[in-house]
């Protein structure tokens, strides 16, 4: 396997600060929900701006931590789940608040892995983060009800590689099988360096369906990670395997999938809701 390498927190860490606008919603004749009884608490901070007509409870702790989010409304519980792997030096839903509500909303539940702990920049620690998801995992999954089909994998940046992994070690860690994975300008380290989050070994099975989105233009990863996650999931059918370049400047740098324009929902939001939801689904 290609080594590319160096500083780790540079590499993965998708910008927050780029004035995502609160999607939290408060003020006149907006109550603010009791937490849920069945759900254990999140910590008021831990919510982020997530709006009110999102749920989140969470298990576990440290970098073995998982958020769980689903809709208010418990007759909207039953619809697909979303493993939702952030990037890295990170560990909370901060920054993905407006994407996470979006899945949500349309009725999916998503699971949101802490899978790291401070420092971010530690390469131990680094190696540690499938395991760390797959120990979280289970606490959060007796609280859920994954379709036997399975769920969709999503991830971002070193979270578009961990997607990949889960989908091939899924079976072996006796967790739930991922159908479809998506992999957003995915990496596992920086041009030039080592690699900082080893891939597992094998490949997703033969019925998983791959969507890897990469772009030129991202000065961070570029395309060969995308093209290497494909190539390597020797299992799966060149059919089950889409590769999407993206070329618009509005949305190409590496932090462009924490953004929520216009650009940026369709880019990014629209492939996944259809993995999710359907061929129908539009990306809000």
């Amino acid at each position: 396997m290609r080594r590319i390498s160096g500083n780790l927190l540079a590499l993965f860490s998708v910008t927050l600060a780029l004035g995502l606008g609160a999607c939290g919603e408060t003020g006149p004749g907006i109550t603010v929900p009791e937490p849920p009884a069945d759900l254990p608490r999140a910590a008021a901070g831990e919510r982020g701006d997530l709006p009110y007509d999102v749920e989140i409870g969470a298990v576990g702790r440290n970098a073995r931590r998982v958020y769980i989010l689903r809709p208010a409304d418990p007759q909207r519980r039953d619809g697909p789940v979303v493993l939702f792997l952030h990037g890295y030096g990170s560990a909370t839903v901060a920054g993905y608040e407006r994407w996470l509500a979006h899945l949500v909303r349309q009725g999916a539940t998503v699971l949101f892995p802490a899978y790291q702990r401070r420092p971010y920049g530690d390469r131990r620690l680094a190696r540690e983060s499938l395991d760390n998801i797959a120990s979280g995992l289970p606490a959060a999954l007796e609280r859920v009800r994954v379709p036997e089909a399975g769920l969709t994998v999503a991830g971002v940046s070193a979270g578009g590689a961990l997607a990949v992994d889960y989908a091939t070690s899924a079976k072996a860690l006796g967790l739930p099988p991922a159908k479809a994975v998506y992999s957003v300008y995915p990496g596992r380290g920086l041009p030039g360096g080592a690699v900082v989050v080893p891939a597992a070994e094998g490949s997703p099975p033969a019925d998983t369906e791959m969507v890897a989105v990469a772009s030129p233009l991202d000065a961070v990863a570029g395309t060969a990670w995308a093209r290497e996650l494909l190539n390597d999931a020797v299992d799966v059918p060149a059919g089950r395997k889409r590769l999407v370049i993206v070329r618009d400047p509005k949305v190409g740098a590496h932090s462009a999938p924490a953004l929520t324009t216009r650009e940026a929902r369709r880019t990014f939001w629209a492939p996944l809701d259809r993995l999710v939801f359907g061929p129908d689904a539009s990306g809000g």
